[in-house]
């Protein structure tokens, strides 16, 4: 074989392995971005505890309107008032729960909802007789419109 007929192959097979190894490099995981997405939890809080919030894709669509998650999160909290809610890249770090697109709904419990430090909550939230609920959070997948988890954190007084 002349040295020419060797150079296509040698290209082939170069082109070959670097496809190959860009497609199956490990990607990183997300991390928290500076900008948090709720007045009552820090999205470094929030990955302390395993779950890595990021804002989608600009080419990922939501399934199901936000109007549907607020439903199937207040069929699993009921009584609940909604804050806001936010089209989110869920990644759990300490959960055998896959990664998803997923509407990140903040829900203000009956007795009214404080935060743990700083500023007061907005729309004259109250402070329960019985504790300070610091946030609750509920996620529901944007493709299905099925409760995935609900995260919350306070304190007993």
């Amino acid at each position: 074989m002349s040295r020419r007929q060797l150079v296509a192959p040698v290209l082939i097979l170069v082109g070959v392995a670097l496809a190959i190894a860009l497609t199956t490099a490990a990607t990183p995981s997300p991390t928290p971005t500076d900008t948090n997405f709720f007045a009552e939890v820090s999205n470094s809080h929030l990955a302390d505890t395993g779950i890595v919030l990021s804002p989608p894709d600009p080419t990922e669509a939501a399934l199901t309107t936000s109007r549907a998650a607020e439903q199937a999160a207040l069929r699993v909290m009921s009584r609940q008032s909604i804050r806001r809610t936010v089209l989110l890249n869920v990644h759990f770090t300490v959960s055998p729960r896959p990664d998803c697109l997923c509407w990140v709904i903040s829900m203000w419990p009956p007795g009214g909802l404080t935060l743990s430090s700083g500023p007061a909550p907005a729309s004259g939230a109250r402070v329960s007789a019985t504790g300070h609920l610091i946030f609750r959070l509920a996620f529901v997948r944007a493709d299905t419109g099925a409760f995935v988890l609900l995260v919350e954190e306070g304190t007993r007084t």
